[in-house]
């Protein structure tokens, strides 16, 4: 095992305890299926947190040459990244649906909440993304990086349904559309 798979080791667990909490948030959903009064924002957008994780998974991978990452200070700003990961899987669903749960006023309720640590995390993965080159990255890319973040802050502070429909899932369709045809390893531009 190689430093670098031993210290992604503690970067999987932490991917894998927000996808489990989402998970099991979902099976408590599906349990009460037949009262819960459902609501697409909750559903898109917990969508969207779950393509984000695994996204940052699969690019975890692209960084393992770099000798930069197994130094603790850096590593820590990684941890803290998907700290942020863990914390927006843990607020996209109620932790303890109830069998006459609104998701609608649940999503008010969390709504600036949930994108402002999408915002965070966005600053966190835009400065990491700096780091590893993003500087030199034609723009497009600066675009690519940066468009999520204004979107987040927009979410957080507009209140229209149909923005909290339409820009999370486009953004879904852009992870999909940017990611379909990467492969381990390759470096996330």
């Amino acid at each position: 095992m190689t430093s670098f798979e031993y210290a992604l080791g503690l970067f999987s667990v932490l991917m894998a305890l927000a996808l489990g909490d989402i998970a099991m948030n979902i099976h408590k959903l599906i349990r009460h299926c037949r009262t819960i009064r459902w609501d697409a924002r909750v559903v898109v957008s917990t969508l969207l947190v779950v393509v984000v994780i695994v996204r940052m998974w699969f690019a975890l991978w692209s960084i393992r040459q770099v000798g930069m990452v197994l130094v603790f200070p850096f590593y820590l700003t990684l941890f803290l990244e998907l700290m942020i990961l863990f914390l927006l899987g843990a607020s996209c669903l109620p932790d303890e649906p109830l069998a006459d749960c609104d998701l609608g006023a649940f999503y008010e309720r969390n709504q600036r909440s949930l994108w402002i640590i999408f915002s965070v995390f966005q600053v966190s993965f835009f400065m990491h993304w700096l780091y590893f080159g993003g500087a030199h990255a034609p723009t497009w890319a600066w675009f690519a990086v940066l468009a999520p973040l204004f979107l987040y802050l927009m979410l957080a502070f507009i209140r229209a349904r149909w923005l909290h429909l339409a820009l999370p899932g486009a953004l879904i369709g852009w992870e999909l559309y940017a990611n379909w045809a990467r492969t381990l390893g390759e470096r996330m531009a």
